[in-house]
């Protein structure tokens, strides 16, 4: 079995993070329907505004236009921390692998993973959500946060009976008392009512969960589901906080989060 990559050591404390989303739907001028037209830019603009830990939403970017970010990293002085998703775009979104991009005292290193779970609906899954906790969430630990991938915040339940969220696999128990931010990027919003119990309820005990996804999402009738709020929520202790949107240039969607406030 090969073995998995040692977890990296974060050397800071995560103080202030950066949420970025766009519409995954356009394609933009460079004729990509990633991140990377503006991808100098927005470090830049997200590195002046003091922010050291940015969150993309998924589908970040196309393995071919990585290179862009890397060359940046050496002028960016207070990011030190990147979570993003390379995909391949053709013909249809496929294959996302998972990447944090940290500088530690050796400079600038990359961690890879994949997201283990999207729901529990077979006996297979259910496996898998018991195992979790135990078995993948150890490599998903970086300095003071962890990182759920999109619907792996299903590994709490919501209990029809009861009308709660449970924590029947384990997850939140497993986190590390020392652990108070998750991240969890999403590719496209989700619409059932429970989801936000979820995080709300991994946000308890002194927690901040961060989420983010893209704008875009078609229905049935071909309507989009964005909504009028950001593509966002931030949960602190069970309660929602407040994250406006950042005007800026680039066609982005951005909020910062300053855990100094909150």
């Amino acid at each position: 079995m090969k073995q998995r990559p040692q977890v990296p050591n974060i050397p800071f404390t995560i103080k202030k993070v950066a949420l970025v989303a766009r519409d995954y739907n356009i394609r933009y001028p460079n004729g990509y329907r990633d991140f990377s037209h503006t991808i100098k830019d927005t470090l830049l603009f997200l590195d002046n505004l003091q922010c050291d830990t940015i969150l993309f939403s998924l589908y970040s970017i196309i393995p071919k236009n990585n290179h862009i970010l890397i060359a940046e990293l050496a002028s960016l002085t207070n990011v030190k921390m990147i979570c993003l998703e390379e995909f391949k775009d053709f013909p249809k979104r496929r294959k996302p692998e998972n990447s944090i991009i940290y500088y530690n005292n050796d400079g600038w290193k990359e961690y890879r993973f994949k997201q283990k779970l999207a729901k529990i609906s077979t006996k297979a899954q259910v496996e898998q959500a018991k195992r979790y906790a135990e078995k993948e969430l150890p490599f998903r630990i970086f300095g003071n946060c962890c990182v759920l991938i999109c619907g792996e915040t299903n590994i709490v339940k919501y209990d029809k009976k009861s009308k709660t969220i449970v924590d029947y696999y384990g997850l939140e128990r497993a986190i590390p008392p020392n652990i108070n931010i998750i991240l969890n990027p999403i590719h496209d919003k989700m619409t059932r009512f429970e989801m936000v119990l979820k995080r709300a309820f991994l946000s308890q005990n002194g927690r901040t969960v961060l989420s983010v996804w893209n704008k875009g999402k078609i229905d049935r009738n071909g309507m989009k589901k964005d909504g009028i709020k950001p593509p966002w929520t931030v949960y602190k202790n069970g309660s929602l906080i407040n994250i406006e949107e950042i005007p800026n240039d680039m066609g982005l969607n951005i909020g910062v989060v300053d855990m100094k406030k909150y």
